[in-house]
Order: structure tokens, then C-alpha cells, then sequence
């Protein structure tokens, strides 16, 4: 009956980058699942971000590769 998804993951908490790697961890066995073809997209709303994942800057959204160096490891290591 779908045929695109928006797989939407949300969470409150102020999260590090080892936090936001645990928590992309749903997001990421949907991504390489089964229904992976039918997401047309893969969301995570944080409720704050602490300042060391972005070197201290303020951003209202972000890819990956504005995470800093440190964080974007961290980030894959908690995924592991």
C-alpha cells in the first residue's frame, strides 16, 4: 500500500557523539534491511546536541560530515 517510507527516529535527550551513534543504530538496520528500497529517507531528531559533536557550533540539521573528525570516530564506534 506504501511504496515511501520515512523511516523517523526521535529522541530529547542532550547527546554526545557516542549517544548519537547508539541511537542511529535503528535507523541504520532499517537502512540495510529488507524494506531499505522503500525509505526515502532516514531521520533523527536530537533535542540537543553537545557542543563537541560540532566543534560549537549551532545547527538545526546535519549530515554526517559536519560532525567533527572525533565525533564522526565516535560515532562509528558506537555503532559497531
Amino acid at each position: 500500500m506504501a511504496y515511501k517510507l520515512f523511516d523517523i527516529q526521535s529522541k530529547a535527550a542532550k547527546s554526545g557523539a557516542k549517544e548519537i551513534g547508539a541511537e542511529l543504530v535503528t535507523l541504520f538496520k532499517n537502512h540495510v534491511s529488507d524494506l531499505s528500497d522503500y525509505f526515502v529517507a532516514e531521520i533523527l531528531f536530537l533535542g540537543e546536541a553537545r557542543a563537541n559533536v560540532f566543534d560549537g557550533e549551532k545547527l538545526s540539521q546535519f549530515h554526517f560530515s559536519d560532525l567533527c573528525p572525533k565525533a564522526q570516530q565516535d560515532v562509528r564506534e558506537s555503532l559497531k
